[in-house]
């Protein structure tokens, strides 16, 4: 055991003596990152290795990029993150600034509408914090378009909205104004639809009086396209089609006017035999 121990203690010597060099300068890259920096169990960096003194390097490097990422995060530029070159100086002007962001965000997501409770964002940790103020900021536009699309909707209908009233609702309540007055366009347009077909097919109007507005406005466009064709045909015909409000009545004034173009049946015949002249053979 003692003739183990004496092994170790001559290739660590042989070590430092080979990589004297190195072994400093990777102390005094350790010493910057943490002053007070020791081995596992409190080894002296002077009685480590290169290998060992590397792998704390590596680990402090690493506390390193993740501190700067959060110091970035926390609004510091990278002239500010220079000015603490130790790992425990820059962490602590991060806490610090993670705090004020931390009490700022607090004090704006309180001010907003439908927040948590004070208590309840005291627990959460910033990024947390920031989503919650990125929600409640989502849904404050969603309001503001909200109340705006109902303020329009009452317009076109010939409602009257109070606006206080509407910034007084919660969310839901919105929503729920919103598609009640979204139904009453809907059966507003439903009802022009069937007046509109009413003037062209009042029969098709009275079966669809109950209808949904899908099948109401299929109609339309059915008889619409209907009466563009019967128009077009009217047209070639010589015939005033605003004299023929409903579609069957310009379809019934089209077939007459077709059976009064069709030769009666004396016509046709040889023109020579009418005026009683002998055919030429």
């Amino acid at each position: 055991d003692d003739g183990a121990k004496l092994y170790a203690a001559v290739q660590k010597a042989v070590d430092k003596a080979k990589n004297k060099t190195e072994i400093e300068k990777t102390i005094a890259d350790i010493k910057v990152l943490n002053p007070n920096a020791t081995g596992s169990n409190g080894t002296a960096l002077s009685d480590m290795t290169l290998d060992e003194l590397k792998a704390l390097l590596s680990a402090l490097q690493q506390e390193r990029a993740t501190l700067e990422a959060s110091a970035k995060a926390a609004g510091m530029t990278a002239d500010e993150i220079k000015k603490y070159p130790s790992n425990a100086e820059l962490q602590q002007v991060v806490n610090e600034k993670q705090k004020a962001q931390r009490d700022a965000l607090i004090k704006e997501i309180l001010a907003m509408e439908g927040h948590p409770s004070e208590s309840e964002l005291q627990g959460k940790t910033l990024d947390e914090l920031k989503a919650i103020k990125a929600q409640l900021t989502e849904q404050a536009a969603q309001r503001t378009a909200l109340i705006s699309d109902i303020k329009a909707l009452a317009a076109e209908l010939g409602e009257s909205v109070d606006e206080n009233a509407l910034k007084g609702m919660t969310y839901d309540q919105l929503v729920a104004k919103n598609q009640e007055l979204q139904q009453k366009k809907a059966e507003s347009q439903r009802q022009a639809n069937l007046a509109a077909i009413a003037k062209l097919d009042p029969d098709a109007a009275a079966a669809l009086k109950d209808a949904d507005a899908n099948a109401v406005s299929a109609k339309l466009n059915e008889v619409n396209n209907t009466r563009a064709s019967l128009e077009s045909t009217a047209s070639g015909l010589g015939i005033d089609s605003s004299k023929y409000p409903t579609n069957a009545d310009l379809a019934a004034a089209i077939e007459a006017a077709k059976s009064s173009q069709q030769p009666s049946g004396g016509e046709g015949q040889n023109p020579a035999s009418e005026s009683g002249e002998t055919p030429t053979p």
